[in-house]
């Protein structure tokens, strides 16, 4: 859903982020007033071409992709939600000391979930099928 609509559930306007899928809601009196208050979570469109004028992705997730993820608005409430851990070892993390990357698909550039530095060094091989295969069989030959 890339443009504002009326949400007669929540009695509110909403857009959602086409990348995080989280929707944002603001209280206002016509679609017009709505636009104004969503530039405070999505960037004007710089071609024009967006739905309303706005991108369809957040502001947060805007960061993300031109930072290697690691700022944003959503990214703490991200690592929040996993108790402060890694999503794939496990391993206590933050992006205070460096140690927490937000993960995204290399293929659709979806975010996954925030992983440590490691996992994520590691993961860039993962999403590689072909280099994934050819280690798996370097690893196997020398076993």
């Amino acid at each position: 859903m890339p443009e504002i609509i009326y949400s007669h559930t929540y009695k509110a306007w909403i857009k959602e982020c086409t990348k995080c899928d989280i929707c944002f809601k603001v209280q206002a009196k016509d679609i017009t007033e709505a636009e104004q208050q969503m530039l405070c979570y999505f960037s004007q469109s710089s071609n024009g071409r967006g739905a309303n004028g706005l991108r369809s992705y957040c502001k947060s997730c805007s960061c993300d992709m031109s930072n290697n993820r690691v700022v944003g608005e959503h990214r703490d409430e991200r690592l929040k939600a996993q108790g402060n851990r890694c999503g794939i070892c496990k391993c206590e993390i933050s992006f205070e000391n460096k140690t927490a990357r937000t993960d995204h698909c290399h293929i659709s550039g979806r975010v996954r979930l925030v992983i440590c530095t490691t996992c994520n060094v590691w993961m860039g091989g993962v999403d590689n099928d072909d280099w994934l295969a050819k280690a798996i069989a370097y690893r196997d030959k020398f076993r």
